[in-house]
C-alpha cells in the first residue's frame, strides 16, 4: 500500500527549485485512491520528464517493489540526469505541447510482479512514433526527392530489404522535416560505429529541433537515457556533419570533458544546396563521407553545460588551413541550438566540418537530429529497456533515496 501523505499533490518541479515541498499539504489524510490520484498528478506535472518517463515512474509508484521505488529515487535526485526546467519556455516541452494523462492510456496491465514494466506493451503515450525498414524509409526519402526533381528520374530504385529499421518517426512527415540524417547516410556511418554495435543495430529518432523545439535542454531530456548516439546537424547552406558518441549525454560534472576513444566526428562531403543537382546525384552522394575517429591525443570529447554542447578541443598548429578564427571545438552548439561553430582540433584530428580548408568556421543552424543507436527490434521494446536502465538499473550503482521521499512528505 502506497504511503498516505497530506492534501493536495507535490508540485515536483517545485521540489527540485527549492520550495518546501510540505507546503503543499494541509492536515486531511487521502485515501488510498487519492493518494494514487495525487502521485499521478505530481508526476505528470512535471516539465523535466518525458511522456515516456512520466508512464514509468507512474506506474513504478504503484507497484509494490520498493526496492525499485528506492532506485529511481535516487537517479531522480541527480541534477546531472534531471535538471530543473526553470529556464525554458512552456514551448520547450515534449513535442512543444503540454500533455494530460489519459485514464484508458495509464491503466494498469499484466501481471502484479511485472506492472512496472507491462505498461510498455500498450500504446506509449506521446511517443507519436512510427517504425519503419530501412527499405520504407529510403523508398519515402526517394519519393520526397523525386518531387522536387523536374526530371523526375526513375533510375532511382527504392531496396526490398535493408540492413537495419528506423524508430521514432512521425506519420506526419512534416513533424520532422527537414530530416537530416538520410538512410543512405545512416548505411554509410553504421560502417564506423564499433563492430559489437553494428551487429544488431536499428536507428531511433530520440531528439528533432523542428520537432521538439530548439533547446539544449529540451535535447538532453531526450537523450538522457541512450549511450550510444549519432549528433547530425544540417546548416542554412545544406553543409550536414556530426559526431558519433558512447556515452550518453548530460550536464558535465566538475572533471569537465567525459566520453570514450570509440567516439567520432563526421563530415558529408557535399552541401544538399548545390545547384543544378538532380535527385539521382544528390542520392548517390548522400553516402560520401569523411570520418575523424578520436586520437587520444587528448580526453577532450564530451562537454555539455547549460551554456553549450561542445565536442572535441585544441588548435591543430600544423594543418595547412585558411582563416583567422579559431572557435575552440570540432563542434560547438550554443544554448539556443541555432548557432554554432566548427574548427580543427586536436581531439579528432579534424578540419573545420563545413570546409575542409577553413580554420574555423560559424553557421546558423536548420535542424539537429539525435538518433539512438539500438539493439531493440521495435521502439516499444528500446523505450521499456532504456527506461529500466535509466532508473534502475543505473541506479544501483549509488546508495539508493526513497522515491516517496521525494514525491510527498
Amino acid at each position: 500500500m502506497a504511503t498516505k501523505f497530506r492534501s493536495k499533490p507535490l508540485d515536483i518541479d517545485g521540489y527540485f527549485t527549492g520550495s518546501n515541498a510540505r507546503d503543499s499539504f494541509s492536515e486531511a489524510p487521502m485515501s488510498q485512491a487519492d493518494s494514487n490520484a495525487a502521485y499521478r498528478q505530481s508526476i505528470f506535472s512535471a516539465s523535466y520528464l518525458t511522456a515516456n518517463e512520466k508512464i514509468f515512474l507512474e506506474e513504478l509508484l504503484q507497484s509494490e517493489d520498493h526496492e525499485s521505488i528506492q532506485l529511481a529515487g535516487k537517479r531522480l535526485a541527480d541534477k546531472t540526469l534531471f535538471p530543473p526546467s526553470e529556464d525554458e519556455s512552456p514551448d520547450d516541452d515534449e513535442n512543444n505541447s503540454s500533455r494530460e494523462p489519459n485514464d484508458k492510456k495509464t491503466q494498469s496491465f499484466g501481471s502484479e510482479g511485472n506492472k512496472a514494466m507491462n505498461l510498455f506493451e500498450r500504446d506509449i503515450l506521446g511517443s507519436g512514433g512510427e517504425d519503419r525498414s530501412f527499405a520504407e524509409d529510403f523508398d519515402a526519402w526517394r519519393e520526397e526527392l523525386l518531387q522536387d526533381d523536374e526530371k523526375q528520374s526513375t533510375s532511382i530504385s527504392a531496396p526490398t530489404t535493408g540492413p537495419f529499421n528506423i524508430f521514432g518517426l512521425s506519420s506526419d512527415a512534416s513533424l520532422i522535416h527537414p530530416r537530416v540524417l538520410s538512410p543512405s547516410l545512416m548505411e554509410s556511418l553504421l560502417a564506423f560505429v564499433p563492430e559489437s554495435i553494428q551487429i544488431s543495430c536499428n536507428f531511433w529518432l530520440k531528439y528533432s529541433m523542428v520537432r521538439d523545439g530548439a533547446s539544449l535542454l529540451a535535447l538532453l531530456r531526450h537523450c538522457r537515457a541512450s549511450a550510444n548516439t549519432v549528433l547530425a546537424i544540417e546548416t542554412n547552406e545544406g553543409f550536414v556533419f556530426g559526431s558519433f558518441t558512447s556515452q550518453p549525454w548530460q550536464l558535465s560534472s566538475l572533471d569537465g570533458f567525459y566520453g570514450s576513444d570509440e567516439s567520432f566526428v563526421w563530415r558529408m562531403r557535399h552541401s544538399r544546396h548545390d545547384d543544378n543537382t538532380s535527385a539521382a546525384v544528390l542520392m548517390s552522394k548522400e553516402n560520401k563521407i569523411d570520418v575523424y575517429p578520436c586520437t587520444s591525443k587528448n580526453d577532450r570529447i564530451q562537454f555539455c553545460c547549460k551554456e553549450f554542447l561542445a565536442l572535441g578541443e585544441g588548435e591543430l598548429e600544423d594543418m595547412k588551413v585558411e582563416g583567422e578564427n579559431h572557435f575552440g571545438n570540432a563542434i560547438r552548439l550554443e544554448k539556443s541550438m541555432t548557432h554554432g561553430s566548427t574548427s580543427t582540433s586536436n581531439t579528432f584530428d579534424n578540419p573545420s566540418l563545413i570546409r575542409p580548408d577553413k580554420r574555423g568556421e560559424e553557421f546558423t543552424v536548420q535542424n539537429i537530429e539525435v538518433w539512438s543507436l539500438t539493439p531493440h527490434s521495435s521502439s516499444s521494446a528500446a523505450i521499456r529497456a532504456e527506461m529500466r536502465s535509466l532508473f534502475l538499473e543505473d541506479g544501483k550503482k549509488a546508495k539508493a533515496l526513497n522515491l516517496l521521499e521525494i514525491l510527498v512528505s
